[in-house]
Formats: C-alpha cells, sequence, structure tokens
C-alpha cells in the first residue's frame, strides 16, 4: 500500500489507516481520520517535512511520520 510520501505535488489520496502510535493519534485529534482526503501541497527543498491538507486543515510532517500514513490515489 502506498504512503503520503509517495505522493506528488498536488496528487489528492484518501487515508486508509495510520501505523499504530503517536502519530496516529495526533493526525486523528486534528481530523485526519481514515477516509479523509489528503493532498500534498508543498515540500520543504530537502523533501523533509511535507505539508500536507485536508479540507482547511494544513499539517506539516516529517517525512519518517508521512510514511506511517497509508493512502489510496483517487
Amino acid at each position: 500500500m502506498q504512503s503520503i510520501a509517495d505522493l506528488s505535488i498536488d496528487e489528492q489520496a484518501v487515508v486508509v489507516e495510520y501505523d499504530e502510535g503517536d502519530f496516529a493519534l495526533s493526525m486523528m485529534q486534528m481530523g485526519i481520520v481514515p477516509g479523509k482526503i489528503v493532498r500534498i501541497i508543498r515540500t520543504a527543498p530537502s523533501g523533509n517535512p511535507i505539508v500536507l491538507q485536508s479540507g482547511q486543515t494544513r499539517v506539516a510532517i516529517r517525512l519518517e511520520d508521512a510514511q506511517m500514513m497509508k493512502v489510496k490515489t483517487i
């Protein structure tokens, strides 16, 4: 399964699941839950961190955390 870290800028995907841990809890508290549509809106020049958007919520996350978010492209 693909992770959000595998997406290109402006590519949309649906969150399928998270690996267990604090990252999953943080994302869920911000409303980025399985079934939500997300997209990468920008990355740092080094590729880390990445900024993703879900609805009106924008979040900067580390690349290693992004690899824990499994998605399905739409």
